[in-house]
């Protein structure tokens, strides 16, 4: 790593799991419009709610790789 000192991981990391909760949430809030409950909903509505689940699902990997990526920096800067 860069050595960057552990709490912008610390930081980084609460950012993540912020990021990972809200989209989670949307994320399975959008599935629940765009399948189940579709007929409750105008085409806009469900056209929208597609559209989320892709870019969410998007949106949580990245997430999750900047939260290993400090993970791994709280630990190398604990070991070093």
């Amino acid at each position: 790593m860069h050595g960057y000192p552990k709490h912008v991981y610390i930081k980084l990391i609460k950012y993540a799991n912020w990021i990972l909760s809200l989209a989670a949430l949307i994320f399975l809030g959008s599935i629940l419009i765009a399948y189940p409950y579709a007929e409750h909903f105008h085409l806009p509505v469900q056209i929208t709610a597609h559209i989320l689940v892709m870019v969410l699902a998007g949106v949580i990997k990245v997430a999750l790789v900047v939260r290993m990526v400090a993970q791994k920096g709280i630990n190398e800067s604990c070991a070093g």
